[in-house]
């Protein structure tokens, strides 16, 4: 559990500094001399030598003084996270989700879960959300890992800049496991419904929270059929990451 909140904690820290840059008033801009220009934050600067400076979407980049033609400090124009309305908020299209996934063992075990999934989908409109995931995770600190292949499917409550919404994948997880004297772990069929938030930072771009419950059947199969038995691991998640 400690584990969880620690890493929680240092998501929450990287996230902040973006969202409150996303809401000055002034940017740098820096005009280069074949025709870039870049707006941002300048991060670092080194006298007549070179310059950091990070976009509005996170992104660094490094230059030397002698590509650069001027630097500025100009308005903003571009809307920050509080000017967006939701007629401006995505509505349809092709979708990305990314996602942290972390568990614990409602069996009162150390099977404890690390993991990452992706989910490429499409928007129906505003409110459906369905898509295909695959993913990899680390159960209990085994020597081997879960792959989840999962359809997803996601219903956004409300049309609006903040969402709650619910998730459920349903798919087969597979084993990275290899036959050995003792047996094989084959993975099995695996089910993740969650409820959660939504909060748009852009957009087009959103933070995604969760509280989920995973099932995951394993089939661990022995040289001698009669020791071949399933497995079910149970775990309450806690998921954190972006739709694109």
């Amino acid at each position: 559990m400690k584990r969880i909140f620690s890493i929680t904690f240092l998501l929450t820290l990287f996230i902040l500094p973006i969202n409150s840059y996303s809401q000055t008033s002034l940017e740098d801009v820096v005009y280069l001399k074949n025709g870039g220009v870049i707006h941002g934050l300048i991060i670092e600067q080194i006298p007549n030598q070179s310059i950091k400076i990070q976009t509005r979407d996170g992104n660094i980049f490094a230059y030397k003084i002698d590509e650069i033609e001027k630097m500025t400090r100009e308005q903003n124009n571009n809307k920050s996270i509080s000017d967006f309305e939701i007629k401006d908020l995505k509505k349809s299209g092709f979708s990305n989700i990314t996602e942290l996934n972390l568990g614990i063992s409602l069996k009162g075990n150390n099977d404890y879960l690390f993991g990452i999934q992706t989910i490429n989908g499409y928007l129906i409109n505003p409110k459906i959300n369905i898509g295909v995931g695959v993913g990899i995770q680390s159960v209990g600190g085994s020597s081997f890992y879960y792959i989840p292949l999962f359809a997803d499917f996601r219903t956004y409550f409300l049309k609006s800049k903040s969402t709650p919404f619910f998730s459920t994948g349903l798919g087969y997880s597979f084993s990275t496991d290899k036959a050995k004297g003792s047996g094989v772990n084959e993975g099995g069929v695996f089910i993740n419904p969650s409820f959660g938030g939504k909060f748009f930072i852009s957009n087009k771009t959103a933070i995604n929270i969760s509280v989920g419950y995973l099932y995951q059947q394993t089939y661990y199969r022995y040289p001698i059929p009669e020791y071949s038995h399933y497995n079910y691991i149970n775990t309450l998640t806690l998921k954190f990451g972006f739709t694109f």
